[in-house]
């Protein structure tokens, strides 16, 4: 199961994994590497209405081992994403700003 990976600290209680995974399971991707082994995974939703509808990525996870590339998810047609990163991530923040993302 996802939340017993070794690289993968647990964010949340595992009742809100769980409410993600019922609600926006499109939204829940895993990330295989060789032998199909689980090296990584995103979690996030979609919300609000009108031109506030916007994708929110929750959680990125990523064996330590590999690199995130440049990668895109599925919006849902909306006007924005929200990603949020702890504000001690500097590494993170440097390369979503890499990304395109605006820091806010």
């Amino acid at each position: 199961m996802l939340l017993c990976l070794p690289f993968s600290p647990l964010h949340f209680n595992s009742s809100i994994y769980m409410m993600y995974l019922a609600r926006w399971p499109d939204y829940f991707q895993v990330a295989e590497g060789p032998g199909k082994q689980i090296i990584g995974y995103i979690m996030g939703k979609v919300e609000g209405q009108g031109e506030s509808w916007h994708g929110h990525v929750t959680v990125v996870i990523v064996a330590p081992e590999y690199v995130i590339d440049k990668k895109s998810f599925r919006s849902d047609k909306a006007y924005f994403v929200h990603l949020f990163v702890r504000a001690s991530n500097t590494p993170a923040k440097k390369m979503y700003e890499k990304l395109g993302y605006i820091i806010y």
